[in-house]
């Protein structure tokens, strides 16, 4: 056995082939089944290359600092260890090991990056971040293929933009993070039509980790079926997100015709849409709308909402996130609070409000936060919850009632509920709300963006805390 180290003589972000034997402190290339590698330069930034043509056989490799680009091919007969803040980049290459270690955090350190094949006969461990790309002119290779016994993913998977992640185990129960349909551990990531295939030996019914789907385009999660020999995507076979698990739309779309039942997080964010067959959110489960920005169109969906949880709208972007389909439930619809921001560098700050429409019936609250936010209702003769917390600059607005329409309007009720109702051509328009009201505390006005009929609180009567939980 021959230990091999490198030499710290070696400018920042710079390149050097493997074999140059200036790289290594002993002198001379390491490329036989006995040396055991070490990337000890640890505070240096580098990159160590296996040019396309070159093979080198090892004994193992231990990366603790710098890079290795790999568009050949390394040979390991025993252990690779990468740590964190250091990492392999394959474009092309080949890597075969005993065993693989990605240390370090997901979302601060990437272990494995590039397109190519990996091929572990023993385990791999990660717990930093995978992720299948390519940089132009390095590879025409768009795929990431990782062959291992067993796979133990406590960090991130992710497919980059149009490419392919591809995981792969030889025993039956190798990918540890799923059993008896339910993924769990670790982030799972497909980014504008990208892919990423997970081995598993059945399809992902339940949802105990957290699955992204990020960006427009198609993007798939995949799980397979050995009985048919195919890979499923998620929405067809995903029925639970558990109290463990999130399922996140970033600028993504996702349609299903069955049921998905969220007990923990549905989170979409900015452009991104949900449809179902039925949403079931029981108590304790949440689903996030935020980051949706003016011209964006986020709409959640189904053909029935069962929400008994919270439905929860940030106030970031400031667009207007729909709620389409009957809501039923004892749960909540949520406004957050108002947000701040600098758009640029130098700019006037901007106060965002969280807006939500609904497009169909309702029986679910209906909550504002801080008397910034507002409430769209399409249809609100078929609106029977309650409204909670609405005071001064909180606003409900009716696009179907047309302010002329209205004759009259008056309030009644005790010190904790009530109704406001609206005279609307002979026909009265109901609206429940929490609270000790009078008719003063409400002003009716034209709506400039549809025209139709906007109610604002005059009153901070309903004040409440500007943060909810979700």
């Amino acid at each position: 056995m021959t230990v091999y180290t490198l030499s710290s003589s070696l400018p920042e972000d710079s390149f050097i082939d493997w074999t140059q034997t200036s790289l290594w402190t002993q002198g001379n290339a390491p490329n036989d089944s006995g040396a055991q590698v070490y990337f000890n330069d640890t505070g240096s930034d580098y990159f160590v290359e296996i040019a396309q043509a070159e093979t080198i056989s090892i004994g193992s490799f231990s990366l603790a600092a710098n890079h290795l680009l790999l568009e050949g091919t390394l040979v390991s007969a025993g252990s690779v260890s990468v740590a964190a803040n250091a990492g392999l980049q394959i474009y092309g290459g080949t890597l075969s090991a005993q065993s693989l270690h990605l240390n370090g955090m997901p979302l601060a350190d990437v272990g494995l990056l590039g397109v190519g094949t990996v091929t572990v006969a023993g385990p791999i461990y990660n717990d930093s971040a995978i992720i299948s790309g390519n940089e132009t002119g390095l590879s025409s290779l768009t795929t990431l293929t990782l062959n291992a016994a067993y796979i133990d993913n406590l960090g991130l998977l992710e497919a980059s933009v149009a490419s392919t992640l591809t995981v792969t185990v030889t025993l039956a129960s190798g990918l540890a993070n799923y059993a008896y349909g339910t993924l769990t551990g670790g982030t799972y990531d497909a980014e504008s039509n990208a892919t990423l295939n997970l081995g598993t030996n059945g399809v992902i019914v339940n949802d105990s980790a957290t699955l992204i789907l990020d960006g427009a385009g198609t993007d798939v999660i995949a799980s397979f079926n050995p009985a048919t020999g195919q890979y499923v995507p998620i929405q067809s076979s995903l029925t639970e997100v558990t109290a463990a698990g999130t399922l996140e739309l970033d600028a993504a779309s996702y349609a299903t015709s069955g049921t998905l039942t969220v007990e923990g997080m549905l989170k979409l964010v900015g452009a991104a849409s949900f449809s179902a067959g039925t949403l079931y959110v029981p108590s304790g489960g949440a689903v996030d709308l935020s980051d949706a920005y003016p011209g964006e169109s986020m709409t959640l969906s189904a053909g029935r909402i069962l929400n008994n949880g919270q439905i929860f709208v940030d106030a970031a972007g400031g667009a207007i996130a729909t709620i389409a389909g009957p809501v039923s439930g004892a749960g909540s619809i949520v406004l957050g609070p108002a947000v701040t921001s600098i758009l640029r560098y130098g700019g006037p700050p901007v106060i965002t409000t969280a807006n939500a429409e609904l497009t169909g019936a309702d029986s679910n609250s209906l909550t504002f936060s801080d008397g910034t936010g507002s409430f769209l209702l399409d249809v609100p003769a078929s609106f029977t919850g309650a409204v909670q917390h609405f005071t001064a600059g909180d606003s409900i607005l009716l696009p179907s009632v047309a302010p002329s329409s209205v004759t009259a309007y008056s309030y009644a009720g005790s010190a904790s509920s009530g109704v406001l109702t609206l005279q609307e051509g002979g026909t009265p328009l109901h609206l429940t709300f929490t609270g000790s009201y009078s008719t003063a505390d409400f002003a009716l006005s034209t709506d400039p963006a549809s025209g139709g009929l906007a109610i604002t609180g005059t009153s901070l009567i309903g004040v409440a805390p500007q943060s909810h939980p979700v």
